[in-house]
């Protein structure tokens, strides 16, 4: 685990680094809002790779956001036997953390 999250590490550094290189001090917070204002959509090959980042992003987030919430649900509901309780408490993580989010 710790391999792992020494990858990811480097590899914000790495992204954080080229964006700042790339666009000083006009950095978005996501440097995909930096590289698509320097590519606009259907400026080429460019514009195409920030769009499969952008879809590659997205589906990351999609997957692994309902494993976090698998592990935050069995430590707070062990081992559910019934389909709605578990349901239930996804629904409170899920609405919680959107909340949180806004």
């Amino acid at each position: 685990i710790a391999s792992s999250n020494a990858l990811i590490f480097a590899n914000y550094i790495l992204i954080s680094v080229y964006g700042h290189v790339m666009f000083c001090e006009h950095t978005a917070p996501n440097i995909l809002d930096s590289l698509g204002a320097a590519a606009p959509p259907g400026s080429g090959p460019i514009a195409t790779l920030i769009m499969v980042a952008r879809g590659a992003l997205a589906l990351q987030l999609t997957l692994a956001l309902p494993m976090r919430f698998w592990g935050a649900r069995k430590v707070l509901g062990g081992d559910m036997p019934r389909l709605t309780g578990r349901a239930a408490l996804a629904f409170v993580l899920v609405a919680s953390s959107a909340a949180l989010a806004v």
